[in-house]
């Protein structure tokens, strides 16, 4: 049993709870962090993934409920969230088996008629969170993947929610892009996190152009080392100059 299931509380407030949607960048594609969900009367068996979550406790912000839940789910520490959107639908509870565990896990005599739910996100470069173990039953699902399996509540319109934000964020605060990248990047590294994050392939040589005519993104005098291929050239993001930059729009 992982810790969310066992952490049963009379303290809480079962009418709002919290949900994390951690998106990962694995150099290759986008996935979302999920945890297995214990099946309500069989405890060897799981049914559909689901998102990070829990009702909150009483003497718990929102704020401090969401980190909680991040490592008593998945054992993660130090993710940096953000609160996006509240779900509120009145049929959140529609499915029977989400009515079911709800009850069970949390020692419910009945569920009730509206659970608000604050949900967090993150986006992260995967490779800094490797440590996920069975204890915990989480794993990275690649996004594209998300359509072959079932989940809970209405957790996918919420990760569906959470990358159209990115995706958004990315045009307006674009050193969002520079936090998933190597320290020393290339074009294409770089070109491969805008293709992944839009689900479109970019024009190179317009891409490479409107890249390197912005001052924040610093070519070096280095170049890739240990490839199969033709070496490529090493740039920086200069968070001074960008920050900079920012101030003066």
């Amino acid at each position: 049993m992982n810790k969310e299931s066992a952490k049963i509380n009379h303290s809480l407030n079962v009418n709002v709870s919290v949900d994390c949607v951690v998106i990962g960048f694995d150099d290759k594609e986008l996935n979302v962090l999920l945890i297995k969900r214990l099946q309500a009367g069989d405890e060897k068996a799981y049914s559909p993934y689901k998102l990070p979550g829990s009702p909150i406790y009483m003497d718990e912000s929102l704020d401090d409920a969401a980190k909680r839940v991040l490592v008593d789910c998945t054992g993660l520490k130090y993710v940096s969230l953000e609160q996006f959107r509240a779900y509120g639908e009145i049929d959140r509870l529609r499915r029977a088996e989400d009515v079911q565990w709800l009850e069970r896990t949390h020692g419910l005599a009945s569920t009730p008629e509206r659970i608000v739910s604050i949900s967090y996100i993150a986006f992260v470069r995967q490779k800094k969170f490797r440590q996920l173990t069975e204890t915990y039953q989480a794993t990275w699902m690649p996004v594209s993947k998300l359509d072959d399996i079932d989940l809970a509540f209405d957790h996918r319109q919420i990760i569906t929610d959470a990358i159209r934000k990115i995706r958004r964020d990315v045009e307006v605060q674009p050193s969002i892009v520079f936090e998933i990248l190597p320290r020393k990047f290339t074009m294409l590294q770089l070109r491969a996190v805008y293709e992944t994050i839009h689900g479109e392939k970019l024009d190179i040589r317009n891409f490479h152009k409107k890249m390197t005519n912005l001052k924040y993104i610093v070519q070096l005098d280095e170049l890739e080392k240990d490839v199969p291929h033709r070496a490529a050239h090493l740039y920086k993001f200069d968070r001074v100059v960008y920050k900079r930059l920012r101030g003066s729009i």
